[in-house]
């Protein structure tokens, strides 16, 4: 009987680990008027959702707004050393840009930096496909 009591305690507690582990690792669904609004309260992993306000596919740009089209975020992700040089950014990209209007999710890391906020974009999705992701 102590053992099936030990097994089970032992079995709840790596549960619990296993959640605990779970929720500090995952990202944070949020929407990209409240990330606009509020970025501090949106630090580390984050799944930014909306749809393709712009791309500026000659610099290595995505324009992710909110369904109501007031609010906007500029993802950097340049497909080009040049482009990457040219933005001052940390990573080249592969894949294909989305359309306008497109719905997509933006993978990636909030991080506060000298004088504001900054976007480490992992990779870009619509309905579970990547469309670009940082190589």
């Amino acid at each position: 009987m102590k053992i099936k009591t030990l097994i089970v305690v032992g079995v709840a507690a790596l549960a619990a680990v296993g959640a605990v582990a779970w929720k500090a690792t995952s990202a944070q669904e949020v929407g990209v008027s409240k990330v606009s609004g509020n970025p501090s309260a949106y630090l580390g992993k984050v799944k930014i959702v909306g749809k393709t306000g712009g791309v500026d596919a000659a610099r290595g740009l995505v324009q992710i707004v909110d369904d109501k089209g007031c609010c906007n975020l500029v993802l950097a992700v340049p497909l080009t050393a040049e482009q990457k040089s040219q933005l001052g950014a940390d990573a080249v990209y592969a894949g294909s840009f989305p359309q306008p209007g497109q719905a997509i999710e933006a993978h990636g890391v909030i991080r506060q930096v000298e004088g504001g906020y900054r976007l480490d974009v992992a990779k870009v999705t619509s309905s579970g496909s990547v469309l670009v992701r940082r190589i």
